[in-house]
């Protein structure tokens, strides 16, 4: 099996410039096929050298899983803080919302790797 059929092995592609990492959901670039950032991304994340001419290679090690989802860009974090502030003053609720269990279980399982602010927690 040739390592460039092997990196696709662990990611699919989303478009000509993206591909997302089949182990963690992670979007990366990929242009025009290039596998360099995936392969980076699998040895650095998940401990996985396609460039290893063995079969432990073939599922994913332990350690992958214990890493953990990469966390979320700032970018991407405050997105989602002024998509919540929205939704707190579209909907007239009061910002004690975000505390509550209900939405916390919402977020957590949209996005397990966001932290949820508070009035007491804005950092």
């Amino acid at each position: 099996m040739g390592k460039v059929f092997k990196v696709w092995s662990h990611a699919e592609r989303l478009n000509d410039n993206n591909a997302r990492c089949k182990l963690c959901e992670l979007v990366l670039s990929a242009k025009g096929g290039n596998t360099s950032t995936l392969r980076k991304h699998l040895i650095g994340t998940h401990c996985i050298d396609v460039d290893k001419n063995d079969s432990t290679n073939s599922t994913p090690s332990i350690a992958s899983f214990l890493v953990g989802k990469p966390n979320l860009s700032k970018a991407r974090t405050l997105q989602i803080d002024h998509r919540i502030a929205a939704f707190i003053a579209q909907d007239g609720s009061p910002i004690s919302i975000v505390n509550g269990e209900g939405f916390k279980s919402l977020i957590n399982f949209l996005k397990p790797d966001y932290n949820i602010k508070s009035r007491t927690n804005t950092a």
